[in-house]
């Protein structure tokens, strides 16, 4: 339910400017196991755990996201099971004012950063409220350890997405599972 109101209020302040991520002053953050460090003018808004889950979300001054979810290795998905299943919730749990066209096809997709690469998946989809359409793009990634795997979700207007691809690129490269 977080995750739609997330999303709701991500449409609704796309409007808002976009500022580009702060990658030259960076924030670490550090609980309980994760680690990553991110855009000093970004902000972590959550960190919620319970036994069986865990989700952290990083939010840019205007409405790029990033979303982890921790789950315990055996209640854990394949990463394709897990896109599949963030589209379906995504798609049904819109509020019936708001269209989300989910018809473009996951694609996979490999993305180096300073030579390390990370395999995920790339879904483009539009939202659309009062025949205004604004294009979002949502990559995901996962990230096991011994006991836990780690999901990390990137979601940005497309309009949007040379402004803080930086800052989706920092949490990736930094990103820590133990």
């Amino acid at each position: 339910m977080k995750y739609l109101n997330i999303l709701v209020l991500m449409f609704f302040i796309s409007s808002c400017s976009e500022k580009e991520a702060d990658v030259e002053h960076l924030l670490e953050y550090e609980k309980d196991g994760l680690s990553f460090s991110y855009p000093a003018n970004w902000e972590v808004t959550e960190d919620t755990e319970s036994d069986s889950f865990r989700f952290v979300f990083v939010e840019s001054p205007g409405n790029a996201i990033v979303k982890i979810e921790v789950y315990p290795i055996e209640d854990s998905f394949d990463l394709r099971e897990f896109v599949d299943l963030d589209i379906e919730a995504l798609i049904n749990e819109i509020p019936s004012m708001i269209a989300v066209d989910g018809s473009n096809k996951v694609k996979e997709i490999n993305t180096v950063i300073n030579g390390a690469g990370f395999d995920g998946y790339r879904f483009d989809f539009n939202i659309s409220i009062v025949n205004i359409d604004v294009p979002h793009v949502s990559e995901f990634y996962s990230f096991p350890s011994l006991k836990k795997v780690a999901y990390v979700t990137n979601q940005v207007a497309i309009e949007d997405l040379e402004k803080v691809d930086g800052g989706f690129k920092q949490v990736l490269t930094t990103f820590k599972l133990n």
